[in-house]
C-alpha cells in the first residue's frame, strides 16, 4: 500500500475519533452545567432556611429582652440599639401598620401608644430643649413611626411634617393623659366601697 492509500485510510478513522471526542466533551460540558445548576439551587435554599433561622431567632430575641411599650429610659435605648438592626424594624412596622385610627393623627397616636407608656412619654419631648428630657427627634424610634406610617396603604403619601406634628401633639399631651387616668381611678376608687363599709356575713338582720 503506498503513502497516499496509508493516508486516505486513516483520515476517516481519525474524523470519527475527532467527532466522537466532541460528543463527549459537550456531554461532559453539558452534565457539568446540569451538576452546577444543581448545586447553585441547593446553596440558595440552604441560605433561605438559615436566613429563616437566623431571622426568627433575632425575632425570638427581640421579643424575649424588649418588652413593649417601654416605660423608662433604660427601655428607650435599649429599643433605640434594637431599631439599628433593620430585621427588628421590619418587624414591628409589619405589626404596627394595622393598627388603624379615625385619622393620621389618631394611627400615629396608636402607634405611639404602642411603643411608649405615657408615663414615659412624660419625659420626652421633640428638640431635647429641656436637658432633663429625651429628644425624640431623629430618633430611631421616630424613624420607625414614619416608616410604620407609610406602610399603611391609606398614608403611603402622606408628608414627614404631618407625623411629625401629631408626634409632638402626643408628647405635649402625655402629662394630661397620666393625670386624666389618676382622676379616673380616684373617681374609681370612691365608688367602690371599702371593707369596713360592707355588711360583715352573720351579722346583718333578719
Amino acid at each position: 500500500v503506498d503513502k497516499n492509500t496509508s493516508s486516505s485510510l486513516k483520515k476517516p478513522a481519525i474524523a470519527q475519533e475527532s467527532s466522537l471526542d466532541k460528543a463527549v466533551s459537550q456531554l461532559t460540558l453539558k452534565k457539568s452545567c446540569e451538576i452546577l445548576e444543581c448545586v447553585n439551587r441547593v446553596e440558595q435554599k440552604i441560605d433561605r432556611l438559615l436566613a429563616f433561622q437566623d431571622n426568627q431567632h433575632i425575632e425570638d430575641l427581640f421579643d424575649e429582652v424588649m418588652k413593649l411599650p417601654v416605660d423608662d429610659c433604660d427601655s428607650w435605648q435599649m429599643l433605640e440599639d434594637l431599631l439599628m438592626d433593620k430585621r427588628n424594624c421590619i418587624k414591628l412596622v409589619s405589626k404596627y401598620s394595622t393598627l388603624g385610627g379615625s385619622d393620621l393623627g389618631d394611627f400615629v397616636r396608636r402607634i405611639w401608644a404602642a411603643l411608649v407608656t405615657d408615663k414615659f412619654g412624660c419625659e420626652l419631648s421633640w428638640i431635647g430643649r429641656d436637658k432633663k428630657k429625651i429628644a425624640v427627634k431623629g430618633s430611631n424610634c421616630f424613624s420607625l413611626v414614619v416608616r410604620t406610617v407609610k406602610a399603611n396603604k391609606k398614608y403611603a403619601d402622606v408628608n414627614d411634617p404631618d407625623i411629625e406634628k401629631a408626634s409632638q401633639d402626643w408628647i405635649f399631651k402625655s402629662k394630661r393623659r397620666v393625670q386624666r387616668a389618676k382622676d379616673t381611678a380616684n373617681v374609681v376608687e370612691s365608688c367602690v366601697p371599702s371593707l369596713s363599709d360592707s355588711p360583715v356575713a352573720g351579722t346583718s338582720g333578719s
